[in-house]
């Protein structure tokens, strides 16, 4: 429920990809601990780290810079740093391999992601339970 406040504004402010032909634009992802974010333009690199400092301040979480990764698809310039992110070929988000070079397949890796995610959701279960569900 923290997350609420971050992932709204983030959801509007955000230029996003379409993942499915039909439907509105996707900026933001998020289940339990795991947080993607799709930043489509320069531009819009400042949006989350403004959000998510903001967030920060008032929560006393932190973004772990360590666990974080960025992936660059198509033509995006990897010299443009994002918090001090950096870039990966590779990541595991909610259990899947996301490639740089996947960017074809990328339809049906989130189709897979959000399967799982609304399984879990569906599922009667505490925060816990839900995170084990998810690992």
């Amino acid at each position: 429920m923290c997350l609420n406040s971050p992932r709204c504004t983030l959801e509007n402010s955000l230029h996003g990809l379409r993942i499915w032909r039909h439907r509105a634009r996707t900026s933001i992802e998020a289940y339990t601990d795991d947080v993607i974010l799709f930043v489509t333009t320069p531009t819009d690199i400042p949006k989350p780290q403004e959000a998510i400092h903001c967030y920060e301040a008032a929560s006393g979480a932190r973004v772990t810079i360590q666990k974080s990764r960025s992936i660059a698809f198509g033509t995006w310039d990897k010299s443009i740093e994002i918090m001090n992110i950096p870039y990966h070929d590779t990541a595991t988000i909610l259990g899947f391999q996301i490639l740089e070079s996947a960017l074809a397949s990328w339809t049906k890796t989130s189709v897979k992601i959000r399967a799982q995610a609304q399984g879990a959701y569906r599922r009667m279960l505490t925060l816990d339970k839900r995170i084990q569900f998810v690992h």
